[in-house]
């Protein structure tokens, strides 16, 4: 949005997730496409593109398998050519998309020509995930609690993004608002306001493993049958 602003042209459209999938995918790409080509200078954002074009091994292993792979192939190739017509006519429409990583999307959209730059937003540090939710938290529509200290969380918040730590605020307030409808059951809802607490945030935070330590958690206790598979 602050990019098409800048250069004074329409953000008309994103598309990620909220594309759907097979057939109703595949509709949608060519209507986005052939609107931004048709209102153009205008802004295309492919948000979560490996929700489009996951990545699929040569053997057909990856994020999908089995009708998805093939259907997420298809998927990938017209993203590729609906992309190379728009390069080709030159008909002034920048398309940004964003992704978890190179790792998650579909290696033909990493071809020569399709992309002019690959900007890599690297995970946010200690200090920087304590502020990002602190940020997140004045704005939510449950506030954090005036005596809410978010530093006390700095070392449990390891491996989590910009979007985990918005997810983390989500389940938060749901926490809070559980609590209070349990308080006003119990007539003490004045006790209790409607605010996100450090409890809340901990509460959010059990149960919840961010997408970058998924598959790499450690054990105390490991027996090498676990490890090795064999007795």
């Amino acid at each position: 949005r602050c990019y098409s602003e800048i250069v004074e042209c329409k953000l008309l459209a994103r598309l990620g997730e909220q594309a759907g999938s097979g057939v109703g995918v595949v509709r949608r790409l060519e209507e986005v496409f052939e609107r931004v080509r048709a209102r153009a200078p205008s802004v295309l954002v492919l948000d979560d593109i490996e929700a489009i074009a996951p990545f699929v091994s040569s053997q057909g292993q990856g994020e999908v398998g089995g009708d998805m792979s093939t259907r997420s192939k298809a998927q990938s190739l017209l993203l590729v050519d609906l992309l190379r017509d728009l390069r080709c006519s030159q008909c002034r429409v920048v398309v940004i998309a964003t992704a978890k990583g190179l790792s998650s999307i579909n290696l033909a959209l990493l071809a020569p020509g399709l992309f002019d730059q690959q900007v890599e937003v690297p995970a946010p540090d200690r200090h920087a995930r304590v502020n990002i939710l602190r940020a997140i938290l004045k704005v939510a529509p449950i506030r954090g609690a005036e005596d809410l200290d978010v530093g006390v969380l700095e070392h449990e918040l390891e491996g989590f993004s910009s979007h985990d730590l918005h997810t983390l605020a989500v389940r938060a307030a749901a926490a809070a608002a559980h609590r209070a409808i349990i308080g006003a059951r119990h007539h003490t809802s004045h006790e209790l306001p409607l605010a996100i607490t450090t409890a809340d945030l901990r509460v959010a935070r059990d149960g919840f493993v961010p997408p970058a330590l998924r598959g790499a958690q450690a054990k105390e206790q490991v027996a090498w049958e676990e490890v090795a598979g064999m007795t």
